[in-house]
């Protein structure tokens, strides 16, 4: 098997599972029991944590809040800032029609409210969001523009430092889900001016149900938070703190602080172009979508014109762990909502395939993978 869905999940590093199980060992105790030793132990390693993972993404710790991941940090911000705006006769939130499906699917909730208003702003042929569009789309009431920082079916980066100067010419929040790019190209929250940000650990080698929210404005989500209980991470996200899962996280941004980034990512770089110019000289029956170029160095989303991707993954499921979109919809069986609104045709969405790699691809295995791809392209449309 050769594993080309990163995008998905990343393998767990190893030092990251001996992490967490050392951690398991060493700090049991509830790190809001401080009144005894076990628990001070515990609430002492959770705030080193907290130092080094707002380290990692260039924030201030004061402003990080550990959670289950970006589908709850997203679902916290808008959510949070709907409530929090809820008093205005209209509320008005911008994001784009390429979003990741937890946001979505929010936006489609907070819109049964008669006061909050959803404006999805289009995207290029190459999947980068129009800022004319955006700027159009402005209003009085706007509370909250939201854009992904790369997407994660086509790997497509979005103009963050531009959306961000746009938000703030017009005392807008502004808020990224951070999650495909954080670990695979250099990011960091000064340079973009986020307000919120949102990020998973299981994106850049750390252990699945471990994220965190970067919010500059604690006091909209700790008056409206997602979850109601004892008060945990200073009200912003209650609940029992993972403390070994967020130990993991914290080695996983070590790793890839480490010069881990730097040392990678021509690497993957090279290793997708030449995966591409290989396809692209073998047959004239596939097609790349998206910004080749203009995304990240290990994702690249293709079509073989002609044959479907559910017939290619079916044939291929036992050699190569691929994707036709994301992971929360592939069961769904249904056409890319982000093919769809790059303006795509029916036969490019139809046999759209996403190849995801990383730390632990060689360029052997990528290679190998283009070639059954392609065999078994060819063979199926005969």
């Amino acid at each position: 098997m050769i594993y080309l869905d990163y995008n998905s999940t990343t393998p767990t590093a190893l030092e990251v599972i001996d992490d967490v199980s050392n951690c398991m060992k060493e700090f049991y105790a509830n790190p809001a029991s401080i009144s005894h030793f076990e628990g001070i132990k515990a609430y002492n390693k959770l705030n080193e944590c907290r130092e080094i993972v707002a380290q990692f993404i260039g924030g201030e710790k004061e402003y990080l809040y550990f959670n289950s991941g970006a589908s709850e940090a997203n679902n916290t911000v808008f959510k949070s800032i709907a409530d929090y705006y809820s008093k205005l006769d209209k509320i008005h939130i911008i994001t784009s029609q390429i979003e990741h499906k937890c946001i979505l699917s929010v936006c489609s909730y907070l819109e049964r409210f008669d006061n909050v208003e959803i404006s999805y702003i289009p995207v290029d042929s190459s999947g980068v969001i129009c800022l004319n569009a955006l700027k159009n789309e402005i209003k009085p009431h706007t509370k909250l523009i939201s854009i992904m920082a790369a997407n994660n079916e086509t790997g497509v980066l979005q103009p963050l430092k531009e959306v961000s100067k746009i938000a703030h010419e017009h005392n807008i929040l502004f808020h990224t889900d951070a999650a495909q790019i954080i670990g695979k190209i250099p990011f960091s929250i000064a340079s973009i001016d986020a307000d919120f940000v949102s990020i998973s650990a299981h994106k850049f080698y750390g252990p699945n149900g471990v994220g965190a929210i970067y919010c500059k404005h604690p006091e909209i989500l700790s008056a409206y938070p997602l979850i109601f209980g004892g008060g945990q991470e200073y009200g912003v996200r209650s609940g029992t703190v993972n403390v070994a899962g967020i130990s993991g996280m914290a080695k996983a941004a070590e790793l890839c602080s480490a010069g881990y980034i730097e040392k990678s990512i021509n690497q993957m770089e090279q290793m997708k172009q030449n995966f591409i110019d290989n396809l692209l000289s073998a047959t004239k029956y596939v097609t790349i979508n998206g910004d080749r170029y203009n995304s990240l160095p290990n994702t690249i989303n293709l079509s073989f014109l002609g044959v479907k991707n559910s017939t290619i993954q079916k044939k291929l499921k036992m050699k190569l762990a691929l994707s036709s979109a994301s992971a929360c919809s592939s069961h769904e069986q249904k056409p890319s909502h982000v093919l769809t609104a790059m303006g795509l045709n029916d036969d490019i969405i139809q046999g759209a395939i996403r190849l995801s790699f990383g730390q632990n691809t060689s360029p052997e295995e990528l290679e190998q993978a283009g070639k059954l791809l392609l065999n078994t392209a060819e063979r199926l449309r005969g």
